[in-house]
């Protein structure tokens, strides 16, 4: 099927099949390996990071929707942008505390 005005590129697509995948290695890993888990965590939260940043800054207009009826539109984009920008920022900084973790675990 080809790509639509609308739709986002085949690398975030990717992507977002991707943290599905980390997220079930990260169920069946428990608390056997937590190097491993803390890894997983950190590209987890960075792809989430890097998806939600793609929205924010690249995403086009016609896939937001929703907002406040007492709003024009071109506001309303302005406040999902946003919104979607503070929550890639959020995971950006939860990925660095999965790093940290890391990084200060023992082998």
């Amino acid at each position: 099927m080809p790509a639509q005005s609308g739709d986002a590129p085949d690398w975030v697509i990717l992507l977002c099949g991707v943290i599905f995948i980390i997220s079930g290695l990260m169920m069946l890993i428990g608390q056997f390996n937590e190097r491993l888990k803390d890894f997983l965590a950190a590209l987890f939260t960075g792809i989430m990071g890097t998806v939600g940043l793609w929205v924010a800054a690249f995403s086009s207009d016609e896939g937001m929707g929703g907002g406040l009826a007492f709003l024009a539109r071109e506001q309303n984009i302005l406040i999902a942008r946003c919104v979607f920008g503070i929550g890639a920022i959020f995971t950006f900084l939860l990925c660095g505390y999965a790093i940290k973790q890391l990084l200060s675990r023992k082998v």
